[in-house]
């Protein structure tokens, strides 16, 4: 019985080791410079990598191959670029320099299949994925891949660069970051950061055309990169580079929308390679980019999309960090509608649910930041009501004392830049956010204790209890009926 038993476990073994895996397989399509291709066995999807025969890809892009048996190693050499892949090993070779791979080389079914976006890109081809056709294009025209740009032929790539406007709720704008065009067919490469905590968002063209955006197919907070979808076709986009073979010192570019100004370019070069923060990678810029840049495109001189600006050190003098588009790649392979999530529902599902202790907290900081220690506000005034009439109503108030109310008198009501119709209107949009099924109504209102009587309040305001006079006055109430705010002005004093 015990020999039967050990003969059964190294058949089992020996299936194991000997049987296909299962890797997806739905259809690709490849195409290289503007021919299909047809490879034997068809490429197959492995951890998000579309894999493929080993000497085809390499031979069809002119490469020269030497087989090691002994250590299941492949070095291909075109021009003055050497590649060194060994089945199994998670790190390949360009040049001598170690490349991390998402997947790597393997044996299936007796053939040897390698990374198609790797193999091509470190020999010098531009690779690009339309997943509306679920194809590959790998272009290697030596005159788009060696011949530098000019600035301004540089310059005109603006039109592969987007403004993306944010809203709330009440379609109340939030800010603006920019994005690049990296697909024909509508997607949009930014950061999460850009979209993080919006209900809505408008692309908007160099020539003024502006989308909605549908939703995202694909985000990663950790990484800070979305991308986003939207209703066109044939839009010039970007072709994606080789952050790997940056260079210190290398001229770069950065087209954005910094403060909304849309598609500005700055050219600069890059300071530092490999700056870690947080734990991600990044590339150093001496670009300038300010807010609203983040998003949009880092080029090098080749046209190439081979980062993304995302932020920068405030207190020193043009320290900007990208993105390298090398850690993004394989999650821009395989970006598809078929994973498409609203604006509105990505924000439900990141913010989860919110305590009143924690909108009062939020409200407080965010809003009234210059005279924070002057403001009653905590989580005593947002608050259910125990009557059936406001069961499903969030109600919250503002209590102001002399300080804070001058200082709100100065920002809201004379300040023709930011009037208390915009206080009310930020506010209604962060209660309707963080609770959108309920109604609101919101409050601010003065509160303060005079030895002698304060004339300039209208009496209903005032009462007289323990030799002082206790003001509690409403300057304004706001609420939402019908997807509407509507408001009453209580500020009327007296001379």
């Amino acid at each position: 019985m015990k020999k039967r038993i050990s003969w059964l476990i190294v058949l089992l073994l020996f299936l194991a080791l000997v049987a296909p895996a299962a890797y997806a397989t739905e259809s690709i399509n490849i195409v290289l410079d503007g021919e299909a291709q047809k490879f034997s066995p068809e490429p197959i999807i492995h951890n998000n990598s579309t894999m493929v025969p080993m000497r085809a890809i390499f031979e069809a892009l002119g490469a020269s191959l030497e087989w090691d048996g002994p250590t299941n190693t492949v070095t291909s050499t075109k021009d003055n670029t050497t590649v060194k892949i060994t089945i199994g090993a998670s790190t390949a070779f360009v040049n001598g320099t170690e490349i991390s791979l998402a997947a790597p080389a393997m044996i299936v079914n007796e053939r040897t299949l390698v990374p198609l976006r790797f193999v091509s890109e470190s020999l010098g081809a531009l690779v690009d994925w339309d997943s509306g056709t679920r194809t590959i294009y790998i272009e290697r025209n030596t005159d788009k891949v060696t011949s530098k740009l000019s600035l301004k032929e540089l310059a005109n790539l603006n039109e592969s660069v987007v403004l993306i406007n944010t809203y709330g709720p009440y379609s109340y704008l939030l800010g603006n970051g920019s994005g690049s065009i990296i697909s024909a067919d509508g997607l949009i490469l930014t950061n999460y950061h850009v979209i993080e905590g919006i209900t809505d968002a408008v692309v908007i063209l160099e020539n003024e055309t502006s989308y909605p955006v549908e939703g995202v197919v694909y985000y990663s907070v950790e990484k800070d990169v979305a991308i986003l979808k939207i209703a066109a076709e044939n839009l010039p986009y970007l072709p994606l580079g080789n952050s790997d073979s940056l260079e210190l010192g290398e001229d770069i570019a950065a087209i954005g929308s910094p403060l909304g100004l849309q598609n500005s370019i700055s050219t600069g070069i890059v300071s530092g390679l490999n700056r870690i923060s947080d734990g991600q990678k990044f590339i150093q810029i001496s670009a300038p980019i300010s807010p609203g840049n983040s998003g949009g495109a880092l080029l090098n001189y080749y046209g190439q999309l081979v980062g993304i600006p995302t932020w920068q050190y405030i207190y020193g003098q043009n320290l900007n960090m990208a993105i390298p588009i090398n850690e993004i790649k394989e999650e821009l392979a395989q970006a598809s509608a078929d994973n498409l999530v609203s604006l509105s529902q990505l924000t439900k599902d990141n913010i989860g649910e919110t305590t009143y202790e924690e909108f009062a907290d939020m409200l407080h900081w965010e809003f009234f930041p210059i005279t924070i220690d002057d403001i009653m506000f905590d989580s005593e005034y947002v608050y259910a009501s125990d009557s059936e009439e406001f069961a499903n109503t969030v109600l919250f108030s503002i209590w102001l004392d002399e300080t804070s109310f001058i200082n709100l008198g100065d920002d809201y009501f004379y300040n023709e830049g930011y009037r208390l119709d915009k206080l009310i209107t930020e506010l209604a949009t962060a209660a309707k956010f963080f609770y959108p099924e309920k109604d609101f109504i919101g409050q601010i209102l003065y509160y303060d204790v005079f030895a002698e009587h304060p004339g300039f309040f209208p009496e209903e305001a005032i009462t007289f209890i323990d030799d002082a006079y206790e003001v509690d006055f409403l300057i304004v109430e706001f609420w939402d009926e019908d997807g509407e705010i509507f408001w009453f002005d209580g500020f009327e004093l007296t001379n």
